[in-house]
Parts: structure tokens; C-alpha cells; sequence
């Protein structure tokens, strides 16, 4: 029985010093079990605390454990027979962030080998993040020829003896940097690589670490694999699975709208025009027509400047970093000449790859042919807006250095039902925050998991007595411009409630310059405290550690800080969110969205309801479950927004929040704190209570 699993005295336990069962995670692996073996879906919000990765592990690793392996047919695309094989049973673990996929790896799955040594697991990244060893040995062979990469050889002769010594061959592994350039030389891209196996002389670790998931009872992906191996129908990107828990499914609506769309730039076209212009010089004197080629790719170049040149210029003019197109551009004769230009050069480089003789450049060259085409097609829909119900926009990045032209469809429900929850395996939705009022029915809607089961379960942590939620109800609403006095005001408050917790504290922001102006005038009032501010001088990962590590600290964060963030004992004790964070009304993307809504009933602003209020009881949630990580936790998170007891929508915030003591007076938050201690730090072997899996 499952619950045996959990019980005091039973397997789990046995692995800890100290052990306390939670019944929420009981309640979660007893139902993941039930729509598991009767072949439904399941989708669970999962409260700080609960230890949700347990309970859709387990459930699922004790029905593998019944019956381990499975007999499927496959097509055998060589000769286009069916035969039978047999492969494990398997589960597939999506992940939102690369923090979660390596606390399952190094933590969990580890932990569940003990209980169950038959069990088999890896972890899957995308394939460019492998050395191949076969394009190593043609980039050290080239370098003497190809003055294109000449620049590269340092990083290149590294990565030799580096592939000597890796058993990954990931590039998060490597000892040291290596130039961006001189990794695109190397690493596995699907359609350059022609290895079948790993061998010694000529090593290809994307082709080591399929072995491995082919011998996996648990694979571990992040969305973006996932929705790709759901999605990509001629490449066998992930092995055959019966299971799939998406972990953080609340972030897999962003992931697949970004799958489902096109996405070029100028410097993807740039990208592209140098490696074509690479790859045909290296194939060497056979290409008759190699000047040529180097020439029409130079040509498609300067076509590429003109029209992401037009766009920089639109988006000047509007002063917007992105920019929703409602008509389609003009067509001129700059942009015809682009499409055309990119045809011309697939079809010369196809032409020059039957001249090439060694089977691996030839094979490259046609490849790079493949891209030309492809991206050629894809400008050429964007242009004519050949999707209906997508939205086009142009978009500036990185100071306008980056021009994006981008689709992305309006509504991705109907593509993940097909592609995810129609399909035979069985699917598990797992989150901290994914209920509005109660209820999935928002998130549901929009993932296409109608059908699915839903279950919603509370922490089992003691909000009531370790966490006070302290609202600013005298606080004017934020103008809409700029306000000296407005800020004045706030920074005040600010510095009260961190002078309260004697700093500890996170203040999440909803835009950057909010947080910059927040962030520059908390200094001088707080000068004994390290006020950090994101984007300034540190990476986020040290922010986190320095507010873990120094007592009177200060983080200032925007949207990466809202979640993801662990951070348990008394390394965070104030959480103060300045605005409720209700999403950007100008996004095109969002404003298409509530358009398609608010078009069932004119002039009701239904979206508001149905789309802004869902949206930013999510975001608030993650940002409150930054506070309390372990039962021994305490603090208080404060929102300076008085719209939170206000309005209408206030009751389906506060009731999707957890249930503890509201105040509204900053004494009240001193009364609080005093005579408390701070909790211990987390130790290496600490109670399952203490690090909630």
C-alpha cells in the first residue's frame, strides 16, 4: 500500500533521523496511484510543504516496479517493417527549472535507488549540449584550411583533451569557458550528426547518454525537450515512456506557445549565413561553385540588414521594445530578394553536396541546405501572416542589437490536448500554484487538460502562527506615471519593514524601473545594510547566496525572483512585494488574449476577470511561497498594494492565499518578530520535514 510507504516506521523513514508523515503527501501519491493505474490524468496543486516530488514518484515507481518492462511495436524506418520490442517502463519527470531537475537528480532519485536498486534513471538535455566527437576531429582537421575558424583553435585544442577526460561530454561540464563559436563547431546539432554509436577514437555523447535512457525506468527533461519530443514527429527525441509528471506545469503554457511559434532574427540569420559560408569553404575544392555560394550568402546578408533595419526603425518610432504588427509589412522588393536568395542558396548547396565525397561533409552541406530552405519558409509566413490565429510582433533585445520577428498562436489549448493529454501515456500536472479560488478551472483551460482529474492540497506548514501577512491599506494606489511623492512614500514603508526584520528581507518588483528607483533610494536610508539589486554587478545564483550568507542583506528582484528561489531557516524572513503583479497589458501576445475574450461580450472587459485576475493570483502565490520553505520557518510577507483589500477581486486573492493573521499596521508586524528566534540553519542530513521534496 502506498500508505505503508510514507508511515512512520515505513521504507521512507527508515532514511531519516527524524521523520514526520505528512497526510497531504499521502492524500497526493494515493491519487497519482489511482489515475495512474486506471490510465487518467491527473492534475495536483501541491502547497510548500507537501513533497510533491515524492508523491508522483513513488506512486509511479511502485507500478513500474510490478510489471518493469513492456513490449511495444516499433517502425523500423530503414526497411519500413514493424517488430516487437522490449523496452522498461518508464516515466518521463518534466521540469521548469534546471534547480529541480538537479535536486531530483542528486537528491531523490538517488534516495529511492536505495529503497528500490533496481531502478534505472538519467537525465536528458538538449543534444547541442553535447560534444560530438566526430565534428571535433573535422574542426581540428579544417583549421589549417578554413580561415573562418582559425580564431577558435586555442578553445578547439581544450576541448581535445577535455573529451579525453569527460564521461558527459556536456558543456556544463566543462572546466572553463569556451567561445560560443568554437562550441557550434563541435557540439551535436541533429541534422550534422551521422554517428550511430560511441566509439573511443571518435566520441559522441549524445550518443552515450541514449544508451543510458534507454536502459532508464525515469528520465528526467525540462519543457522545452518535452514539448519538443511531443512535437517533432520525424526525430525520436526521447525513448518510448508510458508516464509523464510535469513538475511547475503551471510554466508549460509559456514553453509550448513559444514551440508552437517561429522565432528569426537578424542575428540568426547572420548565424546562419556564417556557417553555410564555413561549411562549403571546408568541403574544399570539389564544390565547383563555392564562390558563388560565399557570394549570394553575402548578398542575403545585406537584404537581412535592410529589412531588420526597417523593423528597428518601426519600433523607434513607436518607442516600444516590442511592437504588435495588426496588418502585415509591406512587401518590397528588399524582402522578395531575401526569400529569394535563401532559396537560391539551398538549392546550390543540395547541387554541391552530391560533389562532395567525404561522407560527413557532404552531409553537412545538406543540412545547412535543409536551414536555408527552412528559414526562407518561415520568413516568407511571417511576412504574409500565414497563420490566422497567431500573433506577429517585432521585438528589440539587448539594446536593440537583437531584431526578433516573432508568431506565436493566440491559444495553445487545442495543441497541447492533441499532442499531451489525448494521448495514450498517462499525464501527472503537478504545482505549488496553480488553483485561483479554489479551483484548476483557469490553468486547466488554457493547458487543454479539461478532462483531467483535479486535486487541490494546502501546506502542511503553520501559516497561522510562523507567517503574518501585513497589508498596506493606507498606501496610495501606484499612479500610472512617475510620482515623486508616491515613491517617497513607499521607500518609507520599505525601510520600516526592513528595519523590522533587520534586513533578510526580498522586495519583488513588477517592472525595472521600479525596482531600480526602489532599489538606489533604500541606500543611503539603510547604509548598514547590502542593498542588491538585479542586473547591477551580480549574477542571480549570488545574490541568492550572498542573502543566504550575510544577515543584513537586501534583495531587489523582479520576475526570475518570484519563484525558483529556496531559500530556508532565517536566511529570508521579510517578503515585500510592492505591486500586485498583474501582467503587462501591453504584451501582444496577452492583449490578443483578452481581445479573443472580451470579444464574446463586447464592451464587459470580461478578460480581466477571466485572464488578469487568474494570471496574478498565480504570480502572487509564487512570490509568497518564497517566505516559508520548512516548518520551522516564520516571517512576514508584506504587499504594499491596497487594491488587495479594496476591490472586488480581493476575496479570490486572499482566498487563494495561505490562511494565516492579516494586519495593516506596521507595529503590529514589530510585535510579531519580538522575542522570536531565528530557526537553525538547514543541516546536510536534515529531517524530510525540514527539506520539503
Amino acid at each position: 500500500m502506498i500508505k505503508d510507504f510514507f508511515a512512520p516506521g515505513g521504507p521512507l523513514s527508515q532514511q531519516f533521523d527524524h521523520y514526520e508523515a505528512r497526510p497531504e503527501q499521502v492524500a497526493m501519491a494515493e491519487a497519482v496511484f489511482n489515475a495512474a493505474t486506471a490510465q487518467t490524468d491527473l492534475v495536483v496543486e501541491a502547497g510548500t510543504g507537501v513533497g510533491k516530488s515524492m508523491g508522483y514518484l513513488v506512486p509511479i515507481i511502485e507500478i513500474i516496479k510490478d510489471n518493469r518492462t513492456v513490449r511495444v511495436q516499433v517502425l523500423d524506418p530503414l526497411t519500413g517493417e514493424t517488430k516487437t520490442e522490449e523496452r522498461p517502463r518508464r516515466l518521463i519527470v518534466s521540469t521548469g527549472t534546471i534547480n529541480l531537475q538537479k535536486q531530483l537528480f542528486e537528491k531523490e532519485l538517488p534516495l529511492l535507488k536505495k529503497l528500490y536498486p533496481w531502478l534505472t534513471y538519467s537525465m536528458a538535455v538538449g543534444s547541442e549540449n553535447y560534444l560530438c566527437g566526430a565534428r571535433l576531429n573535422k574542426a581540428i582537421a579544417d583549421v589549417a584550411n578554413n580561415p573562418l575558424i582559425q580564431a577558435d583553435i586555442g578553445d578547439l585544442e581544450y576541448l581535445v583533451k577535455w573529451a579525453r577526460e569527460t564521461k558527459s561530454g556536456l558543456k556544463m561540464d566543462l572546466g572553463r569557458p569556451v567561445a560560443a563559436s568554437a562550441w557550434s563547431l563541435v557540439n551535436r546539432q541533429s541534422d550534422f550528426c551521422r554517428c550511430k554509436s560511441f566509439e573511443e577514437e571518435s566520441p559522441c555523447f549524445y550518443r552515450k547518454a541514449r544508451k543510458e535512457m534507454k536502459g532508464s525506468n525515469v528520465i528526467l527533461v525540462n519543457h522545452h525537450l518535452l514539448m519538443m519530443a511531443l512535437t517533432i514527429e520525424e526525430a525520436s527525441i526521447l525513448p518510448g515512456f508510458d508516464f509523464i509528471a510535469i513538475d511547475e506545469v503551471h510554466s508549460l503554457e509559456e514553453v509550448a506557445t513559444q514551440c508552437f511559434g517561429v522565432e528569426i532574427s537578424n542575428t540568426k540569420l547572420e548565424r546562419l549565413a556564417k556557417d553555410a559560408s564555413r561549411i562549403v569553404r571546408s568541403a574544399g575544392s570539389e564544390v565547383l561553385r563555392t564562390g558563388e555560394i560565399v557570394e549570394t550568402l553575402d548578398m542575403a546578408v545585406r537584404s537581412s540588414e535592410k529589412l531588420f533595419y526597417h523593423m528597428r526603425q518601426m519600433l523607434d518610432v513607436m518607442k516600444k521594445e516590442s511592437l504588435r504588427l495588426r496588418q502585415k509589412l509591406n512587401i518590397n522588393i528588399d524582402n522578395v530578394e531575401l526569400m529569394e536568395l535563401l532559396d537560391k542558396v539551398a538549392n546550390m548547396m543540395e547541387g554541391a553536396a552530391d560533389q562532395v565525397t567525404d561522407a560527413q561533409k557532404s552531409h553537412e552541406v545538406r543540412a545547412v541546405s535543409g536551414r536555408c530552405s527552412e528559414a526562407a519558409t518561415q520568413m516568407r509566413n511571417w511576412l504574409l501572416q500565414a497563420e490566422p490565429d497567431h500573433v506577429y510582433q517585432i521585438i528589440s533585445e539587448n539594446g536593440g542589437k537583437r531584431i526578433v520577428a516573432k508568431s506565436n498562436p493566440i491559444d495553445i489549448s487545442k495543441e497541447l490536448k492533441a499532442c499531451l493529454w489525448d494521448q495514450e501515456f498517462v499525464v501527472i500536472g503537478a504545482s505549488a500554484t496553480i488553483s485561483t479560488g479554489g479551483t484548476m478551472t483557469f490553468v486547466k483551460e488554457k493547458l487543454g487538460a479539461g478532462d483531467a482529474t483535479e486535486m487541490v492540497l494546502a501546506s502542511p506548514f503553520d501559516y497561522v502562527n510562523n507567517a503574518l501577512l501585513y497589508v498596506a491599506a493606507d498606501l496610495p494606489e501606484a499612479p500610472r506615471e512617475q510620482d515623486p511623492n508616491y515613491y517617497n512614500v513607499l521607500v518609507n514603508r520599505v525601510v520600516e519593514l526592513i528595519r523590522v526584520s533587520n534586513g533578510r528581507a526580498m522586495v519583488l518588483c513588477t517592472s525595472n524601473q521600479s525596482m531600480k528607483t526602489l532599489g538606489l533610494r533604500l541606500r543611503p536610508l539603510l547604509p548598514d545594510m547590502k542593498i542588491m539589486i538585479q542586473g547591477e554587478d551580480m549574477e542571480r545564483h549570488h545574490m541568492v547566496e550572498e542573502l543566504r550568507r550575510n544577515p543584513k542583506s537586501v534583495l531587489c528582484g523582479l520576475k526570475s525572483f518570484w519563484q525558483g528561489v529556496d531559500l530556508a531557516g532565517d536566511a529570508l524572513q521579510m517578503v515585500i512585494i510592492l505591486k500586485l503583479p498583474f501582467p503587462n497589458v501591453g504584451d501582444p501576445l496577452f492583449e490578443a488574449r483578452a481581445e479573443r475574450i472580451d470579444a464574446v461580450r463586447p464592451g464587459t472587459f470580461r478578460s480581466f476577470n477571466k485572464l488578469s485576475v487568474p494570471e496574478m493570483v498565480i504570480s502572487l502565490k509564487q512570490g509568497f511561497g518564497r517566505l516559508i520553505r520548512t516548518s520551522t520557518d516564520y516571517g512576514c510577507v508584506a504587499i504594499l498594494d491596497p487594491r488587495i483589500v479594496k476591490k472586488k477581486y480581493s476575496s479570490t486573492i486572499l482566498g487563494s492565499l495561505p490562511r494565516t493573521h492579516i494586519k495593516y499596521e506596521v507595529k503590529d508586524v514589530e510585535a510579531f518578530f519580538k522575542g522570536r528566534q531565528p530557526p537553525p540553519p538547514p543541516v546536510e542530513e536534515s529531517p524530510i520535514e525540514e527539506v520539503p521534496f
